[in-house]
């Protein structure tokens, strides 16, 4: 009854002389419902907070990586203009032979995207699961949400069972896999975020 109370905002404490008024308390079934609703809407926001620092962290690391790619190019062009000054030229990097020499190979013919599919990670279709309408499709999830529904039993597996339902401590694992996978590796959660995008939008 407290929890009701709390939650409806209602007095929980009776005037002096006067008793509380009597509430309706929901069934147990319905008790059950709510608790389960509140946990979900909790998970999504630790989901979307979680997701959030990540998208954080790869545009810092961008923002790093563009930066040390200016300064490469600038030290480059520093010791090219040094070898023009001291009467060298710089070096141009010599073509393979195979690059020079070879005709061009006819390139396979690219799959097509329809309402059926759309391309998957391996560069073939991927088919959409059958939807009949009857209920609202399920949103689609980004790139590091994929990552973690993929190897969240791993991780928890790799852990003491007294350590399994610590859910901060597995996210915490798999949020330092995610920052430490290569930009190689991120692009196939990437491609199958744009699968999840393209399904949602069926």
């Amino acid at each position: 009854e407290t929890k009701v109370r709390e939650a409806k905002g209602l007095p929980m404490v009776a005037e002096e002389g006067n008793e509380l008024p009597p509430i309706e308390l929901p069934s147990y079934k319905e008790m059950i419902r709510i608790e389960r609703e509140t946990k979900r809407l909790k998970m999504d926001r630790e989901r979307s907070q979680l997701e959030q620092s990540v998208d954080e962290l790869e545009a810092k690391m961008k923002e790093i990586q563009d930066r040390l790619k200016v300064l490469s190019r600038d030290i480059s062009e520093e010791h090219n203009e040094n070898n023009q000054r001291n009467g060298g030229s710089p070096k141009k990097r010599p073509r393979p032979a195979e690059e020079a020499t070879s005709p061009r190979k006819n390139s396979s013919p690219v799959p097509v995207e329809d309402e059926n599919g759309a391309l998957g990670p391996d560069g073939g279709i991927v088919a959409f699961p059958d939807y009949d309408g009857s209920e609202p499709p399920k949103e689609a999830k980004k790139a590091f949400t994929h990552f973690c529904v993929n190897n969240r039993k791993e991780v928890k597996q790799s852990l003491d069972p007294s350590e399994r339902k610590d859910k901060d401590k597995v996210n915490s694992i798999l949020k330092e896999r995610w920052i430490g996978l290569s930009d190689e590796d991120k692009q196939t959660w990437r491609i199958w975020a744009s699968w999840d995008k393209k399904r949602h939008a069926r």
